[in-house]
């Protein structure tokens, strides 16, 4: 008997770190590295991301395994979050140059980086922060337009400051997959960032190789992945792009979250699915959307249970 009690009591002290792993006061991260690449340990526990793009549905992202959200810094989402045990990658706003941000202009990016650190003063204490990024593909430009390398100076010193006033979350900034050469400018010019954040599609399987071409040896988490994206697929005889069937999108996400996502990538922390928040027209309005404008899902959340789960599909 006092076997079994004992027991018991080991099991309700590791339930109730578990719980404080995904919804803790005060969260603390870390990423290390061991013999084995690198982890995300949150108040000392392994956390592997399993997470979705929105903060639509997120019972649903609950119910179906999921731990994570990517989302903005507002009190509500973030609230609703950790009622349901789920952390957030929180978003901060950072202009790109294509938004009119002259990364030349040492004013304005003083009064963005004291933005930045305004959020993260307010924010940082809530049970739901797991992780910040420095703006959204900030390497994105029109095509022929020049791109000013100044962003990662900015972003590095952003980072510096957002470390300053909150050691316990880590920091990274989010970049698309176009040009990836610009990865050994951030590897140089952003030593304070603890991670990269990376949007890609049809060239996930790739990732590994291209970030080792560019000499990127900290982890990564994938931010956005999803069908093949408009820009990647063939087009008709009139330039519009075709978009993959259902069955196909189901197993182009099966084959890429198998392959780009599995715990053998000694880099990778996790990813963010997208679509989850309901209607979104981008080019079409099934292209990456995940549940229609009624909150009906497609099959694809339900392929997500398996994938986070082993279990059989919802």
């Amino acid at each position: 008997m006092l076997k079994m009690k004992s027991i018991i009591l080991a099991l309700s002290v590791f339930l109730c770190f578990s719980f404080n792993v995904v919804i803790g006061q005060n969260n603390y991260v870390r990423i290390k590295k061991g013999n084995d690449g690198w982890h995300l340990l949150v108040n000392g526990f392994p956390f592997y991301v399993k997470g979705v793009v929105g903060d639509n549905y997120l019972e649903k992202v609950k119910g179906f395994g999921g731990n994570s959200i990517r989302t903005g810094f507002k009190k509500e989402q973030l609230d609703k979050a950790a009622s349901l045990r789920l952390n957030a990658l929180v978003n901060l706003p950072a202009r790109a140059e294509r938004d009119g941000m002259n990364y030349n202009d040492t004013s304005e990016i003083r009064k963005q980086t004291e933005s930045i650190i305004s959020i993260v003063r307010k924010t940082m204490g809530h049970p739901a922060v797991l992780m910040w990024a420095i703006g959204n593909e900030l390497d994105y430009i029109p095509p022929l337009e020049p791109f000013n390398p100044a962003v990662w100076d900015a972003v590095n010193d952003a980072a510096k400051a957002i470390h300053r006033i909150d050691p316990n979350h880590p920091v990274m900034t989010v970049i698309g997959t176009s040009m990836m050469k610009k990865v050994a400018d951030i590897k140089k010019r952003c030593p304070d960032i603890d991670l990269l954040g990376i949007n890609t599609y049809g060239d996930i399987y790739t990732l590994p190789d291209t970030l080792e071409k560019y000499g990127w040896e900290k982890p990564y988490i994938i931010t956005e992945w999803g069908p093949d994206g408009y820009w990647e697929v063939p087009k008709t005889p009139w330039n519009a792009p075709y978009e993959q069937t259902g069955l196909e999108k189901y197993h182009c996400y099966e084959s890429k979250y198998l392959k780009a996502m599995n715990r053998d990538n000694a880099q990778c922390l996790g990813s963010y699915v997208f679509y989850w928040s309901g209607f979104k027209q981008e080019t079409t309005h099934t292209w990456f959307c995940m549940f229609d404008s009624t909150g009906l899902e497609s099959p694809l959340p339900g392929l997500m249970h398996r994938l986070w789960t082993g279990k059989n599909e919802k």
